[in-house]
């Protein structure tokens, strides 16, 4: 027969119980403060690596910002220095103030910062190598207009000595064809009533005045018609008025016009020419020193003397 537990073992068993579930509560508790713990700790890491992140999320927001504002002077550098691309430059300046705006507005990321920034670096590189191109273009073609500026100078110092020499020619051959009135002589004649001319050197008996010469060889000047104009001019400085109808005048010496006396026509072949004119006196002629000058092709190319008593 099986022996009954006693009553005070009884007891003493069940009081037993509310300690185990006390111990069993205190175990519960304490995990769950270590959970809570390690939760706080995991929490309290987290929050510093936010910190942390936010802090270096600034640091780069304030340094795209220096490297964008770093872009903006260099592109007003090259937009001051560079009128033809002054338009694309100043569009591209545009996007970085309105990028520098969104960060300090706070309406941006990080990767979009850092995508526009590398985006405008890379074009500005390409605006600096484009200018760096030009400038050396530009370079080169100061060069290449100082070396044709000073073949021009060359080219203009040749021509105007090639101009001079030239000019210089053609005095030359004009002088070269520049006839000589050679032995010339004024006669003064008095005319007899049979026609007879005899010299004499009064003036009041002085009826004609007889101009000879002989037109010299010249092999270079042009051969054909020439005009011969002589001036006969009085002790009173005045011109022996032309017998002809015309008013007298002719041009020499490029332009200049003055009276002649007589003129004729006469034929020039490049070899000796003898001429003589007659001058008719009308009226009495006063006594003193005549000068006769000769003229062809509008050059003075003879000159004679005579007193008159």
């Amino acid at each position: 027969m099986e022996d009954k537990p006693k009553p005070s073992e009884a007891k003493k068993g069940n009081s037993k119980i509310p300690l185990i579930i006390v111990l069993l509560l205190l175990l519960l508790a304490a995990g769950y403060a270590g959970m809570l713990f390690t939760e706080k700790g995991d929490l309290e890491k987290q929050l510093q690596n936010c910190e942390a992140t936010s802090t270096e999320i600034q640091e780069e927001k304030t340094r795209v910002i220096s490297e964008l504002e770093a872009m903006k002077v260099q592109y007003d550098t090259l937009y001051a220095n560079n009128d033809h691309l002054s338009e694309e430059l100043l569009a591209e300046r545009e996007k970085i103030e309105e990028l520098i705006q969104e960060a300090k507005n706070k309406n941006w990321t990080i990767a979009k910062l850092r995508k526009e920034t590398q985006t405008l670096r890379v074009i500005m590189q390409g605006y600096v190598q484009t200018i760096d191109s030009l400038n050396t273009l530009n370079e080169t073609l100061v060069v290449e207009k100082a070396e044709i500026n000073k073949k021009l100078g060359e080219e203009k110092n040749k021509t105007t000595s090639l101009t001079k020499e030239k000019e210089e020619l053609s005095t030359m051959v004009k002088i070269g064809q520049r006839m000589e009135a050679l032995d010339v002589m004024l006669i003064a004649q008095r005319v007899k009533a049979n026609n007879v001319h005899r010299e004499t050197s009064k003036a009041s008996r002085t009826n004609k005045l007889k101009v000879c010469f002989t037109l010299n060889k010249n092999e270079i000047a042009e051969a054909g018609t020439k005009v011969v104009h002589v001036r006969l001019i009085a002790p009173d400085a005045t011109i022996l008025p032309a017998n002809d109808d015309t008013d007298g005048k002719f041009e020499f010496g490029g332009g200049t016009s003055a009276f002649y006396s007589l003129k004729r026509k006469v034929e020039y072949s490049n070899v000796e020419l003898d001429q003589c004119f007659y001058y008719e006196v009308t009226g009495s002629i006063p006594s003193g020193k005549y000068i006769c000058e000769i003229y062809c092709a509008g050059a003075d190319i003879g000159k004679t003397t005579i007193t008159l008593k």
